[in-house]
């Protein structure tokens, strides 16, 4: 009975962990880091280079609006990057086989997001 107990806790576990999808990481409207003060093209131009230091490319381009993606082997995701003098937002707008149902997705585009929106504020604290 033990082992048995034993062996579903096991494959519980295992099954939990290779579970690959998780709700959509959107970042809301982000403050600039506090030390910082800068213009809307200053907050356009630490975007863009977050965009190339991720392996990012810029798709579209309209005032306060960055259209990105990125490409990881047959996988893609796109986004909407808002920004003005005072914060910017990353917005998911689709992918492609990445196991998008509605308001999950596979968790390697959270991944993704979160490192761009790290290196979003490393570059604005470097201006």
């Amino acid at each position: 009975m033990l082992r048995r107990l034993l062996s579903t806790a096991f494959f519980s576990l295992l099954l939990v962990g290779c579970i690959t999808t998780q709700p959509i990481n959107n970042v809301s409207v982000t403050s600039l880091p506090g030390v910082v003060t800068a213009s809307e093209q200053d907050v356009r131009k630490a975007i863009t280079l977050a965009l190339n230091q991720r392996g990012w490319r810029v798709v579209s381009e309209q005032p306060g609006v960055i259209e990105a993606s990125v490409d990881v082997r047959d996988h893609q995701a796109i986004v909407d990057i808002t920004y003005s003098a005072t914060g910017y937002g990353i917005q998911y707008k689709d992918s492609t086989n990445l196991d998008h149902n509605g308001n999950n997705i596979h968790r390697n585009y959270n991944k993704w997001v979160v490192l761009l929106d790290r290196e979003i504020q490393k570059q604005l604290l470097s201006m």
